[in-house]
């Protein structure tokens, strides 16, 4: 259909277009930024998406405004001139778009049978500005694959920077940016940098590597192993157990795409064991020289959370986790089917918030009914990874947000997820759904 029928014009939109930007070998174009990256709207929209990860570093007070609302702003008018100029087309109303913009609205209308708090609008504000226009405007940019192409580019440098970031100030400068910092509850106060959010970029480096190493030819296997062991280093060394796991289990994720392929999946297969096989040698080598040099492995932090955990002496960081699913789930079964409004679990349990199981949070405050609408949109949405991670001619730039999603959805489904400001989650969920469509025929001016 790029012809003419029934009398109008049918012209193939803006977006959706072919993977234009390959190198010889007929794979995307690699790691390295132009200034054509920089300049783009892509740019703004990674800025804005991860803006609470930089914007309390001290380089960066000085912001006449939130970086927050400052980018949000400037994408979301970039992405409407583009709209006006037809290089961009509005998002395709797909099932879990539609189910997407339900929840929205049901979480809206749950407000007025919430107890009305400003906690409550609060919740509600950051979810509609920040989280749903996020997935929207991902739904958008995600349709054209140079875009994502861009996207992905962009949040791995960003990745790598911040990584660099923290061992420059532990290293060089003698700083530990994630030092203890008491708020007067024994937590770390609001904005103030954590080691999740460190290991959760040292954890993209090494999914976007793995991707890199198995899903482009075998010359760019040497370069994706370095990535992948330097990502992993950090991953120990941080402090985040949570990300440590969902980086390791990304390998048998991309194992499992692998042989659902059709095409390519031995050559996948033998890349991916080799990478694991050396990962494993270097990792117990290097356990074993600190061991023998120190007598303990305190060079590696989320090593030691891990035993400090397993061994019981210390494991209240999990204990809350449990003590917050668990009362999200009895309050749960006391209103199922509408819930107890947005932001009532913040109102029940001051001192953790949100009870860091995004399906657990929503059926708390939403009900069955906002718990069936999330179930369906990341259900689709990492149908749409499983489908163009396990194609046979699936790119790594694809097969890179697919795993990002299905490692962050596991994730949720059991210590992580704060629907107000959850906005880099559903910028995945966006994007594979994105990614999945089919291009769209638009009419055309006669």
């Amino acid at each position: 259909m790029d012809g003419v029928g029934d009398g109008r014009y049918l012209v193939p939109p803006a977006t959706d277009e072919a993977p234009t930007d390959l190198d010889a070998s007929g794979s995307a174009r690699g790691f390295p930024l132009v200034w054509k990256d920089l300049l783009s709207v892509e740019s703004s929209f990674v800025l804005f998406l991860y803006s609470g990860r930089y914007k309390m570093m001290p380089e960066f007070r000085w912001f006449p405004i939130d970086p927050t609302i400052g980018f949000l702003a400037l994408t979301l008018g970039l992405i409407a001139w583009r709209i006006a100029v037809r290089r961009l087309n509005p998002p395709l109303m797909s099932i879990p778009v539609v189910c997407f913009l339900l929840l929205s609205e049901f979480a809206a209308i749950s407000f007025f049978w919430s107890s009305l708090d400003p906690l409550n609008s609060d919740k509600l504000l950051r979810f509609l500005m920040l989280t749903a226009t996020s997935f929207f405007m991902a739904v958008i940019l995600g349709r054209d694959f140079k875009r994502r192409q861009r996207v992905l580019r962009l949040i791995l440098w960003l990745s790598i920077t911040l990584v660099v970031y923290y061992y420059y100030y532990r290293y060089i400068i003698g700083i530990d940016v994630v030092g203890e910092r008491d708020d007067g509850r024994g937590r770390v106060p609001a904005g103030a940098d954590t080691y999740l959010e460190y290991s959760t970029h040292a954890s993209i480096i090494f999914i976007v590597f793995l991707s890199s190493s198995i899903y482009r030819p075998w010359r760019y296997l040497w370069m994706g192993f370095a990535g992948m062991a330097c990502a992993l280093c950090a991953l120990a060394d941080i402090g985040g157990r949570g990300p440590l796991v969902m980086a390791i289990l990304a390998m048998p994720l991309a194992g499992m795409m692998l042989i659902l392929r059709k095409r390519h999946a031995v050559s996948g297969l033998l890349r991916l064991f080799l990478i694991v096989g050396l990962l494993v040698a270097a990792g117990f080598g290097a356990f074993m020289a600190t061991e023998m040099t120190s007598g303990h492995s305190a060079e590696f932090r989320t090593i030691d959370r891990f035993k400090l955990q397993i061994s019981n002496e210390d494991t209240g960081s999990m204990d809350e986790r449990a003590r917050g699913q668990a009362l999200a789930y009895r309050l749960w079964l006391e209103r199922p089917v509408l819930g107890w409004g947005i932001g009532e679990f913040r109102l029940r349990d001051s001192y953790l918030n949100y009870p860091h199981n995004l399906v657990l949070e929503v059926l708390m405050e939403l009900g069955l009914i906002g718990g069936s609408l999330l179930i369906v949109i990341i259900a689709a949405a990492v149908a749409a990874g499983v489908q163009r991670a396990s194609a046979s001619d699936c790119d790594w730039v694809d097969a890179a947000f697919a795993f990002l999603l299905m490692t962050e959805a596991i994730s949720h489904f059991i210590v992580q997820g704060y629907l107000a400001e959850d906005r880099i989650f559903f910028t995945y969920i966006a994007i594979n759904l994105a990614a999945a469509s089919r291009p769209v025929m638009r009419l055309a001016r006669p």
